[in-house]
């Protein structure tokens, strides 16, 4: 039976590019990652594969024959997929499915869950819905907590419940298989952030290069434009992931963005940013105090230093 591979699901906005550009997806680092985002294998057996049609021994069996091709018995199995825990931008929360799927298929992994502070988390996690054509406000993407039995917002205050998610892997896999980090640890202190992340998935490489951070997001004033842009300029549902393959009117829609960002007055996008904060803030309140509170003992981190209410 070849190796159970290290599990990477997510969250989202918490440095999962970096770790797979820079780390995950390269040999020289330790690992080997046969299913990328990129060609979409993980998405495909463990989020889209209809419940009657899903057999773990088959999807075993692709995994370790896709592995074998690229790999030596040295380098560490990975799967790294954000989409994995859910994809809250487009209202996909089917994390527990999923991960009933993998412990079915690699019933040994460990797994590594990002996490961030929560109102950090929702200001990015918008972000990035604007960025990929999403046209309704903040009031609409979170919610205002007066939505009537039956309805929710594009974006689930629960799904960043983190403590849900890790004690369901934790159940799966055990405790010591599940490693939940704090995204704030990458920005403080970034080799502590990979030292222990390829420790606990039996990687011996030490690094000691400091990489520059990925995505780095738009300005709040940038994104409002990006939004009224997005009622008439959208990109194909069944886009693919190949950039020349998208419309010349969405591609010089976000030139425009871009070139916006550069000249736009600090003072206004900063108008925009404390409106964005403020609504965050008043519809969170201290949603998460309890569930940080729980979290803190899945995580050898301290929470609190990194801003978490607990």
């Amino acid at each position: 039976m070849n190796r159970d591979p290290i599990l990477h699901i997510g969250f989202h906005k918490t440095g999962t590019t970096f770790l797979q550009n820079h780390f995950f997806y390269r040999k020289d680092q330790g690992f080997v990652c046969p299913w990328t985002v990129y060609t979409g294998e993980a998405i495909k057996h463990f989020v889209l594969e209809h419940p009657k049609r899903f057999d773990p021994y088959q999807v075993r069996k692709s995994f370790d024959a896709a592995t074998k091709k690229i790999s030596n018995a040295e380098l560490v199995p990975i799967i790294s997929h954000e989409d994995l825990c859910g994809y809250p931008v487009y209202s996909r929360y089917y994390g527990y499915e999923t991960a009933s799927r993998l412990k079915k298929t690699f019933p040994n992994s460990r797994v590594i869950i990002g996490i961030r502070e929560q109102n950090s988390m929702i200001k990015s996690l918008y972000g990035q819905y604007v960025r990929q054509d999403g046209e309704w406000g903040i009031d609409q993407f979170l919610g205002t907590g007066s939505e009537q039995p039956g309805f929710s917002p594009i974006c689930r205050l629960d799904h960043l419940e983190y403590n849900l998610l890790v004690e369901y892997y934790i159940d799966l896999f055990g405790k010591e298989s599940v490693l939940a980090i704090p995204y704030e640890l990458l920005k403080k202190d970034q080799h502590l952030f990979l030292d222990t992340i390829m420790q606990f998935s039996g990687v011996t490489n030490k690094f000691r290069k400091v990489y520059d951070p990925l995505n780095i997001g738009r300005g709040s004033g940038t994104l409002e434009i990006n939004r009224i842009l997005n009622r008439y300029i959208k990109r194909q549902p069944l886009w693919n992931g190949n950039y020349k393959l998208t419309p010349f009117s969405w591609k010089l829609k976000h030139k425009i963005c871009d070139l916006i960002d550069k000249i736009t007055p600090n003072k206004l996008q900063d108008k925009h940013e404390k409106y964005l904060k403020n609504f965050i803030q008043h519809r969170v309140v201290n949603y998460y105090t309890d569930a940080n509170r729980k979290l803190q003992t899945y995580t050898p981190f301290d929470l609190n230093s990194f801003g978490y209410k607990i």
